[in-house]
Parts: C-alpha cells; sequence; structure tokens
C-alpha cells in the first residue's frame, strides 16, 4: 500500500497531536511516509508520538484525506534528497553561490520529521 494519492499532489498538512492544536506544515514525500520540518511543530509534537496529518484543498478548503501514525525525528541522510529539495522549492536561497551555500547549510542544521500511515504498514 502507499500514501494517498492526494497526498502526493499538495505540499501543505495540518499535524496535531492530543496535546495539541494543528499545524500547518509544508511537506514532502518519501516512500510511503511524509516528510517536513519539525522545527516549528509544537514541543508535544515529539519523537514517537502518534500524530494526525490531513492534507486540505488549496487555501483551507475541503478535507482531502487523513491519516495518523507516529512522528520519527529523521537525519537528512536518511531521507530522499529529492523530498528534502521539495520542502526548499518555495524558499529563495540566494542569488550568489555564496548566499545558496550558507542557506544550505542553514537548512542542514533544522529537524526533520517522517510520518508514516499506520494504515500503509499494516
Amino acid at each position: 500500500m502507499t500514501l494517498s494519492a492526494a497526498v502526493n499532489r499538495h505540499h501543505t498538512a495540518w499535524i496535531r497531536c492530543e496535546a495539541c492544536r494543528p499545524h500547518p506544515v509544508r511537506y514532502a514525500v518519501d516512500g510511503d511516509r511524509i516528510v517536513c520540518f519539525g522545527d516549528e511543530l509544537p514541543c508535544a509534537a515529539g519523537k514517537g508520538r502518534r500524530v494526525t496529518v490531513a492534507v486540505h484543498e488549496i487555501a483551507g478548503g475541503a478535507l482531502l484525506t487523513e491519516f495518523s501514525g507516529p512522528l520519527d525525528e529523521v537525519g537528512a541522510g536518511d531521507v530522499d534528497p529529492n523530498a528534502v529539495l521539495d520542502l526548499l522549492d518555495h524558499v529563495a536561497l540566494g542569488r550568489t553561490a555564496i548566499e545558496r551555500d550558507a542557506a544550505l547549510a542553514r537548512h542542514r542544521t533544522r529537524r526533520l520529521v517522517t510520518v508514516t500511515d499506520l494504515a500503509v504498514r499494516a
């Protein structure tokens, strides 16, 4: 099984756990899991915590899909490099090679998290 087709067509999801309100994140797909920067998630959404991920139509439209699974913290080497590039697709990295390298170095230190749909794992 794989993630819902709706997950593959969008870039923003809302992640929540029992102890935190929904928080929007830009995400990318890496196999059967989503990947996002977790440094802006509430501290209650920590490693091992079961979270719910909701994907809506653009601009807060109708709910397209929702799933839950464990949040895991990963290193950049544990994620498809194309997924990390997808996360940065909307980010201006700079006009010069020096600016770009500095921006990439900053992003390499950010917390990366994944969520795998428990129904897909079954």
